[in-house]
């Protein structure tokens, strides 16, 4: 079972990442000059490197074993990633679709661990399992959305070598120069093309499925941020409690002009981000958030769902230390979201992970 749990984390990490790359396509494509035949060559290269690279999979797992191919085929697929990343022309955008298809060429050799690891009479349950996985991966992936809003006050001639389309002939429109076409009405150059070109081209729309996840979300944003809020409060009081705690980072606890603006933006609502620096450094840091149970160990922030990070050993790890103090990153800097769990469960975990902070502490 543990087998399948891990292929089925593994199936649908890969098809959320997949799934979100896809929509993305053909604005990097077009934004390189790609026409839309080279825009659905790009789309197929998946598909066509996986074909070719899934019996030479086969080959390899048979030989080294079904393991050492699938981890081979996710560090791939990640390269695949950080190419899409930093590519810079459509050749570029080519090499990644296609490096991520030979990566999910291993899809064979998922299908041949599950036989191998589970009984003939539970075979085709695993083959299910991993199915749900690949449809939850491709339904959750391209679940984003957003709007775009220009507020009429950005001078968008002023540096046209950093915003060509909208500086140099546009030659779906005859030629028009946009920053110069929408002077008699202000530099709304931007707006419009979106309006005129990228939703004309690609349609920019969400489909009906994600904007009714999107609706669903926002129904409820105003309960969950009461609730965000509120927890986030109790757990600053709590820290004040604390003798493991050097400081405290948030609006509640700010001093003078700091203060009085959080009052009067927010209005007693400040938030689910709270901050605090460990007396113990580094250490303690690292101690603190190996022992969180309910927490998740992860670098973002506003989810459901309470989240910790040490930023120190972590996302500003590779920063020198003047570097790390510059961004407001101590040894002993513990960053958390809090969620809308009960305040109770939040508490619990956050003190268990002191008394391991502690115990470091009084270790050294």
């Amino acid at each position: 079972m543990t087998g399948l749990l891990v292929l089925f984390v593994t199936a649908f990490v890969d098809m959320v990442g997949l799934t979100m790359i896809v929509p993305l396509l053909p604005y990097y494509a077009t934004d390189f000059g790609a026409s839309a035949g080279i825009v659905g060559l790009l789309v197929s290269a998946f598909s066509i490197a996986q074909l070719l690279a899934a019996p030479v999979w086969g080959r390899f797992s048979d030989r080294y074993g079904r393991r050492p191919a699938i981890l081979a085929g996710l560090l791939i697929t990640a390269a695949a990633y950080v190419l899409f990343g930093i590519a810079g022309s459509v050749p570029a955008l080519f090499l990644a679709r296609t490096v991520q298809g030979i990566g999910g060429g291993t899809i064979g050799v998922v299908q041949a661990y599950v036989a191998d690891v589970t009984a003939p009479e539970h075979r085709a349950r695993g083959m299910g399992i991993i199915g749900i996985a690949f449809g939850l991966g491709f339904i959750l992936g391209p679940a984003i959305g957003g709007l775009i809003v220009d507020g009429g006050n950005f001078d968008w001639a002023a540096h046209p070598e950093r915003q060509p389309a909208l500086n140099t002939p546009d030659p779906s429109y005859h030629g028009a120069v946009w920053t110069e076409a929408v002077k008699p009405i202000g530099p709304v150059a931007y707006a419009i093309k979106a309006r005129v070109t990228l939703l004309r081209d690609i349609g920019a729309s969400l489909s009906p499925f994600n904007a009714f996840l999107i609706i669903q979300g926002l129904e409820t944003l105003a309960l969950r941020m009461n609730q965000h809020c509120k927890n986030a409060q109790a757990v600053v009081d709590f820290l004040r409690t604390r003798k493991e705690i050097k400081r405290i980072i948030h609006p509640s606890q700010q001093q003078g002009v700091h203060r009085e603006r959080a009052d009067r933006y927010l209005k007693g609502n400040f938030g689910g981000l709270v901050g605090f620096e460990l007396a113990g450094g580094k250490e303690a840091g690292r101690k603190f958030i190996d022992a969180l149970q309910l927490h998740y160990h992860v670098a973002n922030i506003g989810d459901a769902r309470s989240l910790a990070i040490h930023p120190a050993t972590t996302t500003h790890s590779q920063l020198t230390k003047e570097e790390q103090l510059a961004t407001g990153v101590s040894d002993g800097y513990v960053r958390l979201s809090v969620g809308i769990e009960h305040i109770d469960d939040i508490v619990a975990d956050i003190k268990h992970g002191l008394e391991a902070a502690s115990r470091s502490l009084k270790a050294a």
